[in-house]
């Protein structure tokens, strides 16, 4: 399957990639690097994760963040990328208007 990431979900990557190099100069390469991994993962994976406010999640590896996707055809689409930190009412906010 192609994974395809939606602009509000690469603006999310971004917004986290700026978030965790403020906390530690290189850290948001790190989250990049670590993002694309398990993104790339989800070419194979997808399906098997668990449903989230009716999306698919699958938590990132190194990072306390989710990527929320739906299934369509052959493609992967990545809805969102979000801290798995936040509050469950924001989350369902956020992903329940994209």
């Amino acid at each position: 399957m192609r994974v395809e990431l939606r602009p509000e979900a690469q603006r999310d990557v971004v917004e986290l990639a700026l978030f965790y190099d403020q906390q530690s100069q290189g850290l948001g390469d790190y989250f990049l690097r670590s993002f694309h991994t398990d993104a790339a993962k989800l070419s194979y994976e997808a399906g098997s994760h668990a449903l989230h406010f009716g999306l698919h999640y699958k938590s990132c590896s190194r990072f306390q963040a989710s990527i929320y996707y739906r299934m369509r055809d052959n493609v992967v689409e990545v809805v969102a990328v979000l801290d798995s930190r936040r509050d469950p009412e924001a989350l369902r906010n956020v992903l329940t208007n994209r």
